[in-house]
C-alpha cells in the first residue's frame, strides 16, 4: 500500500478469510506481522520516513477505526468524534494523519489528526 523514502514498506497480508493483518518490511528486509487483534481484519494504508504507519481495522460487525502504529509497535486506534466509520489516507513524517470518516448522518467528511 505504501513505500518510504527509506524503503520500508507497509501492506496488508491475507492469512485466513477475513482476518487480513498488516506487515512492515523495514528497509533492512525485516519483516513484522501486526494486527489490531486477534482475527481483527487490519489494513495499513501508509507509512512515513519514522516508519509511523497509519491505516484502519475493523471492529467486526460494528465499524471501521482508524489507527497509528509507531515504531515500537504501539497500535493506538482514533476515530473523530461522531464518526461512523474512519478512514485513514495518509501519514507525513510529522505524524499528521489525513482521511475521512463517515458521520452520525452517513455524510462522509475530512479529517486531519495532529500528532
Amino acid at each position: 500500500m505504501s513505500i518510504s523514502d527509506e524503503g520500508a514498506v507497509t501492506g496488508t497480508i491475507g492469512l485466513d478469510q477475513g482476518s487480513d493483518q498488516g506487515f512492515l518490511r523495514a528497509a533492512d528486509a525485516t519483516i513484522t506481522v501486526f494486527s489490531a487483534g486477534q482475527d481483527v481484519p487490519t489494513v495499513p494504508v501508509s507509512i512515513n520516513a519514522n516508519d509511523t504507519i497509519a491505516g484502519r481495522f475493523l471492529e467486526v460487525g460494528v465499524m471501521f477505526h482508524g489507527f497509528v502504529r509507531t515504531p515500537d509497535g504501539t497500535l493506538t486506534p482514533f476515530d473523530p468524534e461522531g464518526s461512523k466509520g474512519t478512514y485513514p489516507a495518509a501519514i507525513n513524517d510529522n505524524g499528521a494523519i489525513t482521511g475521512n470518516y463517515t458521520d452520525q448522518n452517513s455524510v462522509v467528511v475530512g479529517f486531519i489528526r495532529l500528532p
